[in-house]
Parts: C-alpha cells; sequence; structure tokens
C-alpha cells in the first residue's frame, strides 16, 4: 500500500522566510544592542505570471550585549494581507555551544520550539510546523524521477570518493545507487 507522494501541505521552498543565517549574514545580531527595520513584499507566482499578495515590515530588536546567551531580542513582523493587518513576534535565543560562541534561534511565538527560520503563512509568521509546511524532498521519495536522480548522485559520489582515495566509502555509494535503481526499477 504506502503512501502517496502528494502531501496537501505547503512547501517550505515557495514560502517567504526569515532565518537566523540571513541574520547573521547581515552581521545583525552579534553587534550588540540594535534597532533595524526593512520592508518587502511577498509574491505568489503561478507558472508564468507573479502577484504582490503582501507587504511585510520587519522590525528586529536586539536588546543585549554581545556574547550574551539567554533571550537576546525579538523579531516583529507586521504584514498587510488583503487589506488587513497581522501583528506577530517571535523572540530570539541564544544557547552557549560547547567550543565557545553561540548558537542563535527563534522562539516560535505560536508553539514555542526553537527553530532556525520562521516563515509566511498568510495570517502571520510561524515555525514551518505550525505553517504545516513540507521540504519538498519529502514528497520526492517514490516519484521513479527522483530514485533516477539519487541514483546519478549517488554514482557520482563514489567517482568522486574513488578519485580522493576512498575505495571503500566509493564501494558503499555504488552499491547504495543500486539498491536506488532497483528501487527505480520497482516503482517505475
Amino acid at each position: 500500500m504506502g503512501r502517496s507522494t502528494y502531501s496537501g501541505r505547503g512547501l517550505v521552498e515557495h514560502r517567504a522566510n526569515v532565518s537566523i543565517r540571513f541574520l547573521l549574514d547581515k552581521n545583525l545580531l552579534n553587534r550588540g544592542r540594535l534597532q533595524a527595520t526593512w520592508e518587502s513584499g511577498i509574491n505568489q507566482t503561478r507558472g508564468e505570471w507573479s502577484e504582490k499578495i503582501a507587504r511585510v515590515k520587519y522590525n528586529l530588536q536586539v536588546l543585549s550585549e554581545p556574547g550574551t546567551a539567554g533571550v537576546i531580542g525579538k523579531m516583529i513582523f507586521e504584514t498587510d494581507y488583503k487589506k488587513q493587518r497581522y501583528t506577530s513576534y517571535h523572540l530570539i535565543e541564544a544557547q552557549p555551544v560547547n567550543l565557545g560562541g553561540l548558537r542563535y534561534y527563534f522562539i516560535c511565538g505560536r508553539c514555542g520550539r526553537r527553530v532556525k527560520a520562521i516563515y509566511y503563512g498568510y495570517t502571520g509568521w510561524a515555525c514551518r510546523h505550525c505553517c504545516q509546511l513540507v521540504y519538498e524532498a519529502s514528497r520526492e521519495h517514490r516519484n521513479p524521477f527522483y530514485l533516477r536522480s539519487a541514483a546519478e548522485s549517488s554514482r557520482k559520489k563514489a567517482e568522486y570518493l574513488r578519485n580522493t582515495n576512498h575505495p571503500r566509502l566509493a564501494n558503499r555509494m555504488d552499491a547504495k545507487a543500486d539498491a536506488q535503481e532497483q528501487a527505480q526499477d520497482i516503482v517505475g
């Protein structure tokens, strides 16, 4: 029997988001106290046309000095969608790492989970679990075209490992590619 490759959930890859990586790349989290504001639009693309469906004002408030663990600030989203304004905020937490430094997380304002990204869900911003989003790869696990590309990818990895003097790992990757090709023959 098995489960279907289709799920009614939306895809993470097709949603607007703000990630911790984005904030770190812009050097917004480790500079100390600051307030940053920016705006952007959210577009919905269908086929060849695209339309703006929402306007978002992002407001980042970092309230602690660099190197401080615990809740260090918050991210506020003011979203205009279908002539209504939705406001949501998510705390930002820093946790110490074993070998020094800090790891940053959003705390989802709906469920309280520590997450690395917050996604747009039409009535507000939340983690992927609250927005009921899945990764595209989770839908492709039974698709014969995906299995074919997975086998090709495994073969390329095996070739790379063989060229970098890792013959045992290369043999394992070849065996994995064989299994993926057999699965493709069964499914498709």
